[in-house]
């Protein structure tokens, strides 16, 4: 689950975050609802998270434009490998990067509770639900007090899905969305930061996270012209599982 939730770190450290918008062109984010009741939905959550203790292994790459676009070079700019240790202890998943304990889940009946242990923050999932369901809707505050609404819908179910070479079955693909923009006047002079964020999670059943990729965009612009902008997309994948 730790993949999900990470576009809502890289959120809520946005300084001018102010609104999130969703891939739905006819709601706005306070008409959108999340059914955490739903008695006849299809799908679990709890099935496409880890069913056992187990280590994955990832390869991340980190790929970046100082110019404000959605334009990468074909090699990443940065590599890195990383390991989450999984615990199960009855309805509980404990997660562990670098020995430590990032964040854990809650298996309650209608919702998944998982809680960020480092940013002492948690996020609601509903438990149960269809495909095109939000299953993420929520209200979070940074420490500059603006608000970081985020969005995030199952978008279909996959009845497989190859990463580095590995087949994995019935796979559910998630999308997390959210933008805003802030503007104040500095020296007579309106400035404009806006923000832009995506993210894809592909969740494998009984083996969590097997890929995910995220993407933020951040612009601050005056009098018409941009003043800086930068683009970063972190593509995060499985390589290996110890269990």
């Amino acid at each position: 689950m730790e993949k999900i939730i990470s576009l809502s770190t890289v959120l809520l450290g946005a300084l001018f975050f102010v609104g999130c918008g969703s891939s739905s062109k006819t709601k706005s984010f306070d008409e959108i609802t999340v059914d955490f009741n739903k008695k006849s939905a299809k799908y679990d959550l709890r099935d496409y998270l880890v069913d056992q203790n187990q280590t994955n292994n990832y390869k991340v790459d980190i790929f970046t434009n100082d110019k404000g676009k959605k334009s990468y070079s074909k090699t990443p700019d940065d590599t890195a490998y990383t390991a989450t240790k999984y615990e199960i202890q009855g309805n509980r998943i404990d997660e562990y990067e670098e020995g430590k304990l990032s964040n854990h889940s809650v298996i309650q009946a209608t919702k998944i509770i998982n809680y960020d242990d480092e940013d002492h923050t948690q996020t609601a999932y509903a438990r149960h639900f269809d495909i095109g369901d939000y299953i993420v809707k929520t209200h979070q505050t940074n420490d500059d007090n603006i608000t970081l609404q985020l969005l995030c819908k199952a978008k279909k179910i996959l009845s497989e899905k190859e990463v580095n070479g590995r087949t994995y079955h019935d796979v559910l693909l998630v999308e997390c969305t959210g933008k805003g923009e802030k503007t104040k006047n500095v020296g007579g002079v309106d400035i404009t930061s806006s923000s832009n964020f995506t993210s894809t999670t592909y969740l494998a059943k009984g083996d969590d996270d097997i890929l995910s990729v995220d993407e933020s965009c951040d612009k601050t612009e005056g009098n018409n012209q941009l003043i800086k902008g930068s683009c970063t997309k972190t593509i995060t994948s499985l390589t290996t599982i110890n269990k």
